[in-house]
């Protein structure tokens, strides 16, 4: 039954809850935009370094650590290459959402490499401390490879998690925990494969 409004005009019910469905959004998309507004941290003065540029340079480099962990893995296990294949995928995207995310910082000048399998600064263990062109370690196991892949991603799904509390910015805090949710999945998928 149509409620009339205060202008004489009728509004069926269907158009009540439209309305007030899209003020609810409106209200919501309101809210989240001004809480990404505060918690942004002040511009930084030309030539500096933000923190995420920072954490943007260290998650290219957890990235670039977890391909190179698949690929040497898939190289020394021709036979589950195939099953890796997707996971590999998934992290090329992840690298590609980040580089284009935002600025990226440079290295530092002084880079000292990690020692093997030390913890990153983004806490992924088990892929630090290659270099350029170093090739991970690698189980002659298959079973044990894949365990070391599911412990690799479990150890970046847990770092995610941390790095979502540096992020100064919501729409890269956002962005950061749908790479720790996915390789979280990852954990899981390789478990079950």
């Amino acid at each position: 039954m149509p409620v009339p409004d205060r202008l004489g005009m009728r509004l069926s019910r269907r158009a009540l809850v439209a309305g007030a469905v899209t003020g609810l959004v409106a209200g919501l998309l309101a809210a989240c935009t001004g809480k990404q507004q505060q918690r942004r941290s002040p511009t930084p003065a030309p030539g500096s370094v933000t923190p995420d540029e920072r954490l943007r340079r260290e998650l290219v480099a957890a990235e670039q650590r977890m391909l190179a962990l698949y690929a040497a893995t898939a190289a020394a296990h021709p036979g589950l290459a195939a099953r890796l294949d997707p996971f590999q995928e998934r992290h090329r995207r992840h690298l590609t959402a980040i580089e284009l995310s935002g600025a990226v910082a440079s290295p530092p000048a002084s880079t000292s490499a990690p020692s093997p399998g030390a913890p990153s600064a983004t806490g992924t263990s088990g892929t630090a401390g290659l270099g350029h062109g170093a090739q991970p370690a690698v189980p002659a196991d298959a079973a044990a490879a894949v365990a070391a892949l599911r412990a690799a991603e479990q150890a970046a799904a847990a770092a995610r998690l941390q790095d979502c509390l540096r992020c100064t910015d919501d729409l890269f805090a956002e962005l950061v925990a749908a790479v720790g949710a996915c390789e979280a999945a990852h954990g899981s998928l390789l478990a079950a494969a």
